[in-house]
């Protein structure tokens, strides 16, 4: 990539992006249609190319403030960026190769103001526009969303209020569109964006610098809201299934301590709730408070604890509590609940000597079996050490 930062004279400012990233993954196997090595073998071969050609640019213009504002300035951006992925796969029973692509555009312009008595105020104007090309023969699709967002904060030397209103979108990715999971599921080239109207609550307060507190609530009226289904032929596949209500949330508590220790503490909650289901496998109207969404889990707890006896010594660690969740099944597409996941990952650093620092840490120190899909536990018990030079 090549980046650029510039000053136009006084209160104008630019920066200028481009860049391009690309990636190939070739995976051989000699295995059965199941994969689990029994009776019938059979050989395969899968390739694939993606590639990533993006462009930014963004203008700040400082512009005369009027009476009661102490600084007014306008920030206009484009971002576009061209995904295109290239799948070729063969074995015994099919031989095929299929490239797709996906262009998307970000304009966006945005007005911010500081007003007097520490208020702060910004408008801002998305405009999200996505040119899919399917696979060959399939033509392509338009997407075109707007979506306004405006935002307050209050801020003191003891605390801050801040207020989000926004209507945002989310594109979904190549690999939600396109992935077969190695035959267990079903691409889905048609599968649209999800749009959400969103309004978020924060605080901040702070008791000099030793206690802070912070917590905030939210809520998400999505639609088009992304789920896997199953298809008739067995395998899931990500659709667009209707309406849901995203709510919740957070408090958190940081401390720090005279005798050089630091921590912090924080519980957040979700209710993730299907309104209606336009999927088709569904009954299409409102549907029961009890029918969650996969993925999402209500409730976390975490702790986070640093100490340093003396300069050179660091010692860490971090606990978190998540779950139970809500998933589908991957072989069945049954709803399943998995169970609560503990994590523990904890470390020290060592420098002794400027500039020099080493470090042991673990990750999953109790070697849990945190599973975020049914049947598919997540790396155990791992061991990192290293060393580094600053100069």
């Amino acid at each position: 990539g090549l980046s650029h930062r510039g000053r136009w004279g006084p209160g104008r400012r630019s920066r200028e992006t481009i860049y391009f990233g690309g990636f190939r993954n070739v995976l051989v196997g000699y295995d059965d249609h199941t994969y689990t090595t029994r009776e019938t073998m059979r050989g395969f071969r899968s390739i694939y190319e993606d590639s990533i050609i993006g462009a930014k640019t963004a203008h700040l213009i400082d512009l005369p403030a009027p009476r009661f504002f102490r600084k007014l300035s306008l920030m206009a951006w484009a971002d576009y960026r061209r995904y295109h992925h290239k799948q070729t796969w063969d074995d015994e029973q099919k031989d095929f190769s299929q490239a797709v692509a996906t262009n998307r555009l970000d304009l966006s312009v945005q007005l911010k103001s500081l007003v007097s008595g520490g208020h702060s105020l910004a408008l801002q104007l998305q405009n999200l526009v996505e040119i899919s090309e399917k696979p060959e023969g399939g033509g392509a699709s338009l997407y075109w969303g707007v979506g306004p967002l405006i935002f307050h904060e209050w801020a003191h030397s003891y605390g801050s209020l801040r207020t989000t209103l926004a209507r945002r979108t989310r594109i979904p990715s190549m690999k939600e569109r396109y992935s077969e999971a190695f035959g267990l599921q079903a691409p889905n080239p048609d599968l649209k964006p999800e749009s959400a109207w969103q309004a978020v609550f924060d605080t901040v307060l702070r008791f000099d610098d030793w206690l802070h507190l912070s917590g905030a609530v939210f809520g998400y009226l999505v639609d088009d809201i992304i789920d896997k289904r199953l298809t008739n032929d067995g395998l899931l596949q990500q659709r667009n299934v209707g309406r849901a209500l995203l709510a919740g949330g957070e408090v958190g508590v940081r401390m720090k301590f005279d005798f050089g220790m630091k921590a912090r503490f924080g519980y957040s909650y979700l209710f993730a709730r299907r309104l209606s289901d336009t999927s088709g496998d569904g009954p299409g109207d409102e549907l029961e408070e009890s029918d969650k969404l996969s993925g999402r889990t209500p409730h976390a707890v975490f702790l986070s604890l640093r100490y340093s006896p003396i300069s050179r010594l660091k010692l860490f660690s971090f606990f978190r509590l998540a779950g139970p969740t809500p998933m589908t099944d991957p072989d069945t597409a049954a709803r399943v609940i998995v169970g609560s996941r503990l994590y523990w990952n904890g470390g020290v650093s060592f420098g002794p000597f400027d500039g020099l620092s080493a470090y042991i840490s673990a990750t999953n120190i109790l070697d849990a079996e945190n599973e975020t899909l049914p049947g598919f536990p997540e790396q155990g018990r791992t061991l990192w050490a290293g060393v580094g030079y600053t100069y």
